[in-house]
């Protein structure tokens, strides 16, 4: 698939021939809020992602299920191998804005539920892999410091679902936070695929001289010092499109 042109007003082109480059919303996302890294890496990746575009505006047209009263929509972005197997997925909280504002614009979504993401993404159709044996609700999720869960898994499904499920049913029931610090070993990934997405997005519309220019006007050594960064960066952010969401 062919990448998107940049939009109207976007990278123009000035009348002295130098290129006006993007908002600076759409290729710095260093101001993102600690703790969202996530939420943000997923929103402004969909922004690329055709299928998603059209499936959110698909939704908001016919106002189809997938948005509650606050405007929110939720999104489970399936991906598929080249045999058409289930290989991975995305589930997007997407606030109002999408995808036309950039995500450090929105409001950004509040605290994800699980339990709303699982009702919004088609769960009651395809019921998880692995979940709590039926008929145990009242089971207390909470005693300190460590609790056993009496789970029902189905062995018949390829490992990449059941521990696609497992992490959705890990994220409802944790009692608590890890005591290991790889959480921000994971937000610095997504802080470095995002930096890669803004000189993606640059590079749309001029050149790596011209970006290593341009954004030396907001940071003391632009997004990348050196302009094979600016190609390293490209080739990083078509990656994350092109096998986390079959955008590319």
């Amino acid at each position: 698939m062919k990448e998107k042109p940049a939009k109207l007003g976007q990278g123009a082109v000035g009348t002295t021939g130098v290129p006006r480059g993007l908002p600076r919303e759409e290729w710095d996302f260093a101001a993102c809020p600690p703790g969202r890294e996530g939420v943000c890496w997923e929103y402004e990746y969909a922004r690329e992602c055709p299928r998603i575009v059209e499936t959110f505006q698909e939704d908001a047209a016919g106002r189809r299920r997938g948005f509650d009263q606050d405007g929110y929509w939720f999104y489970e972005h399936q991906v598929f191998d080249s045999q058409g197997q289930y290989d991975d997925s995305v589930v997007l909280l997407v606030p109002p804005g999408f995808p036309a504002v950039p995500y450090l614009k929105t409001k950004g979504p509040r605290v994800r539920v699980a339990s709303e993401l699982s009702t919004t993404s088609g769960r009651f159709l395809y019921p998880p892999k692995v979940r709590d044996v039926e008929g145990d609700r009242k089971r207390s999720f909470r005693p300190p410091p460590d609790y056993v869960a009496k789970l029902y898994v189905d062995w018949n499904a390829p490992d990449k679902e059941l521990l696609r499920d497992f992490r959705l049913w890990l994220s409802e029931h944790r009692p608590r936070k890890a005591r290991s610090k790889r959480g921000k070993s994971a937000a610095r990934r997504q802080m470095a695929d995002l930096k890669a997405l803004g000189a993606y997005r640059l590079l749309r519309v001029m050149s790596a001289e011209e970006a290593l220019a341009y954004t030396k006007k907001f940071l003391p050594h632009g997004l990348y010092a050196q302009v094979p960064d600016w190609y390293e960066a490209k080739k990083r952010a078509k990656g994350v499109l092109r096998y986390r969401f079959r955008a590319i």
